[in-house]
């Protein structure tokens, strides 16, 4: 389906959802109740699962990788920026020689502007990660929620930068069709990964590394998590920045903040 847009394909996901939901009415009132059920689930999941899969670009365009020169990847830290974390991953960044995008909450952008000036002091880009990030929900937001909560953190990380974003991208990287249609109405660019150590939840730092490596090539889109998480010992983010930014390097690669080109 790639020769569609994605409103295209979007406009067959609604119509196809609300065809099967019409199928479904008619044949339970019809008396063929397990026919019914089916066709009710069907038009369920034409909507839901993609917008429970990580990166879907079914109904909107993800960008998952870039056109490197040489061997280049970016490296893209979330949820922050955070008083425990910020500086020192800052401070781990600036003595490799490294640059990286944050993708920012907008309510920790409100709680901690001087840490997301700091961000952008030092040649890092600020990007759009919704106001509240709300895990739980928002991968089945309306589209006026999203756009809210879009042009609040937009307008906050301009305050703290002057910088207007260019990208966003979603919590844990769930979008349903409207998110997708509300990220093109911001005029933004939807960014996913190909390369994530699954650092969100508790894990040791060797075995963060050792599966972002397993996904590294030159173009890849790496992810990592700023936010401290419950019994972390401090410093662990700082800790895991470092040892992948020696790997990296060690495998020859450099980072860079690249203009949005698909690969």
């Amino acid at each position: 389906m790639n020769y569609l847009t994605p409103k295209q394909r979007r406009r067959i996901g609604y119509v196809s959802a609300g065809a099967l939901g019409f199928g479904a009415i008619k044949t339970g009132l019809a008396g063929a109740a397990g026919t019914s059920s089916i066709l009710a689930v069907g038009s369920g999941a034409v909507l839901l699962i993609p917008s429970l899969l990580r990166n879907c670009s079914l109904y909107g365009q993800v960008i998952t990788s870039f056109v490197p020169v040489g061997r280049q990847v970016w490296l893209t830290i979330d949820d922050g920026p955070t008083p425990e974390n910020t500086l020192e991953m800052l401070d781990v960044l600036s003595r490799n020689n490294a640059k990286a995008t944050f993708f920012c909450i907008g309510k920790r952008i409100a709680d901690n502007p001087e840490l997301t000036t700091a961000i952008h002091s030092a040649g890092h880009s600020l990007q759009n990660h919704t106001y509240s990030h709300s895990v739980g929900t928002f991968w089945a937001t309306t589209r006026r929620r999203a756009l809210l909560e879009i042009r609040e953190c937009s307008r906050l990380i301009q305050n703290a930068s002057g910088i207007s974003p260019i990208q966003f991208r979603a919590p844990a990287g769930l979008a349903n069709p409207l998110l997708h249609r509300a990220v093109e109405d911001a005029g933004l660019s939807f960014v996913g990964w190909s390369a994530s150590g699954l650092d969100g939840v508790p894990r040791d730092p060797t075995a963060v590394i050792e599966r972002i490596m397993h996904s590294v090539k030159p173009g890849a889109i790496i992810l990592l998590h700023e936010s401290s998480l419950k019994n972390m010992k401090p410093g662990t983010r700082a800790k895991t920045l470092e040892i992948l930014l020696k790997r990296l390097h060690q495998e020859g690669f450099t980072t860079t903040i690249p203009s949005l080109q698909l690969s």
